[in-house]
């Protein structure tokens, strides 16, 4: 794997007179950008770039934590690990954002808790912060595991996530995208992130994790 092929959300890939963007990249002005973390491929007229956590698959009204990957007048570009980016409008924010203002409210590198509005048949998604509960994230670490194991994180009923709040008395918010947000005491923190990645790695059970904890 050759690490100069590894780009982050917002990169420049190119201009759209050299490539046209494919899967994991959209195109922004005259320029074509990465959407995701991951590695870019160029090959017949199109740039790829492929996550290295694998994609998400949209849902509407999951709730998901995106990243802010790039800023414009009315609308806000995200990461939300999906095959392409996910567009935040102005009007789907909780703030009264004037055209033009928006990094005001949020900036490149941001994080936020959004739900998915729409995703169609070509791959546009569409975010919302129009809900209770969705907001910008202002403290805290952010983890990412693998998708397919956030039931297992989950548990049934909420087992697991809540049995490692209880014995790291952590704050705990699970995207269906993979991220999770942890907020408390930085040994609390540095515990829970351990639990997570056995639960990611591992698949580990309840046990498991409170051996972990300790």
């Amino acid at each position: 794997m050759n690490n100069m092929n590894m780009v982050i959300p917002g990169e420049l890939l190119g201009s759209r007179t050299e490539v046209k963007a494919g899967t994991g990249a959209y195109e922004e002005s005259e320029n074509v950008c990465s959407a995701v973390f991951g590695m870019k491929d160029k090959r017949s007229g199109y740039v790829n770039v492929t996550s290295t956590n694998g994609f998400y698959m949209p849902n509407e009204w999951d709730q998901v934590i995106a990243i802010i990957a790039d800023v414009d007048q009315t609308i806000w570009i995200t990461d939300i690990r999906a095959s392409s980016p996910a567009i935040l409008r102005a009007n789907e924010a909780p703030w009264k954002v004037e055209f033009g203002n928006t990094s005001h409210f949020l900036t490149v590198g941001d994080a936020a808790v959004v739900r998915i509005k729409s995703y169609d048949e070509i791959g546009r998604i569409q975010i919302t912060m129009a809900d209770k509960n969705l907001r910008k994230i202002n403290s805290g670490y952010i983890v990412e595991i693998p998708t397919n194991k956030i039931a297992k994180l989950i548990g049934r009923e909420g087992a697991m996530v809540n049995a490692i709040k209880k014995l790291t008395k952590c704050r705990i918010l699970v995207g269906r995208n993979g991220r999770v947000w942890i907020d408390g005491e930085n040994e609390g923190i540095c515990k829970t992130i351990l639990a997570i990645r056995k639960v990611g790695e591992e698949g580990a059970s309840i046990d498991d994790v409170e051996k972990v904890i300790g």
